[in-house]
């Protein structure tokens, strides 16, 4: 199994330590790794194998060997990340520790955040795995490429008023993050729907209709 630590996190613990703001960015480095390991025991679980495990700037990045599962399996392997937050979160409110309320918010922020319909995360990726058990690979592009939009258009919404009301231009910080790991992600699945076309037109059907965007 492969180990790789991207960079950006020095970076970024270097520029957070200067501004005061590490010792919150470390809980949540903490429990975005916890989350991770939520799906990596169910994954193990669902008889998975991790390939490879990259350390980034928000937690770690899991790549399992790919496997045929069961729909129910595959979106149980999604949910049990931010479910990990939730059970966490819980029990974070009911027993004394220190910092108990900032234990308890960040969990269920970084839970709640997880479970949007934007992919690539877990919700998105429920939502893709049940689009692609009822439609084509072309269709459930185009709907969760919709849904991400929508849920996207309606978060920048919220942080313009953040930014506004609160002077907070955090949740803005995070949008922008999103436009550009979704980008990346619907790029991802153009290429595996253009490999796909390649396939089918080479062995099974001359006459399937190109990508349109």
């Amino acid at each position: 199994m492969e180990l790789i630590i991207d960079i950006k996190i020095f970076i970024l613990l270097f520029f957070l330590i200067l501004s005061g703001k590490s010792k919150f960015y470390l809980m949540i480095f903490v429990f975005t790794t916890i989350h991770e390991l939520g799906h990596i025991l169910c994954g193990l679980f669902c008889g998975l194998k991790p390939v490879s495990i990259k350390i980034m700037p928000l937690g770690l990045n899991v790549m399992f060997q790919k496997k045929q599962l069961s729909l129910w399996k595959e979106m149980l392997i999604c949910f049990m990340g931010p479910l990990t937050n939730i059970i966490i979160a819980c029990i974070s409110a009911f027993i004394c520790v220190n910092n108990q309320e900032q234990i308890v918010y960040t969990n269920i922020l970084i839970g709640a955040f997880n479970l949007l319909p934007i992919i690539p995360l877990d919700g998105g990726r429920i939502i893709k795995i049940w689009l692609n058990n009822k439609y084509s690979f072309k269709m459930t592009y185009k709907y969760i490429k919709v849904i991400s939009n929508i849920t996207l258009i309606l978060l920048s919404c919220v942080g313009i008023l953040m930014a506004i009301v609160l002077k907070n231009f955090s949740l803005i910080a995070v949008v922008f993050f999103m436009y550009f790991v979704t980008f990346k992600e619907k790029q991802k699945m153009k290429i595996e729907y253009e490999m796909y076309l390649f396939l089918m037109e080479k062995y099974v059907d001359k006459n399937i209709t190109k990508w349109e965007n």
